[in-house]
């Protein structure tokens, strides 16, 4: 079990720090709730809710990154074949000029 916190926190400054320290307390209560078995279904389903939104996010995330992965794969590849269309051709262009004597007439 976490220690209780029975220091008073500091009063909020403006609206967002009022909802930051309301959300934190929140927190703190559907943790210790959590921790003494104490919690009702409702603070049970939402943080299992969100830990499959995070599971979801991640394995999106996943995906994304494979087919990050995948592309740069698929341009490596690009690029080496066209450097050897490249290779190709200017071989091709000096045998060709080496063939063919230039006749300067």
């Amino acid at each position: 079990m976490a220690k209780a916190n029975n220091k008073p926190m500091t009063p909020p400054i403006d609206t967002v720090d009022h909802e930051t320290k309301l959300i934190s307390l929140a927190y703190r209560q559907a943790e210790k709730e959590l921790e003494q078995q104490t919690a009702s279904s409702q603070v049970v389903k939402h943080f299992l809710d969100l830990g499959k939104a995070k599971a979801e996010l991640e394995s999106k995330k996943l995906e994304y990154e494979i087919k990050l992965l995948e592309a740069k794969i698929k341009s490596e590849e690009s690029t080496h074949n066209i450097q050897q269309l490249y290779e190709n051709v200017l071989e091709a262009l000096q045998s060709y000029s080496m063939a063919v004597p230039y006749d300067d007439r």
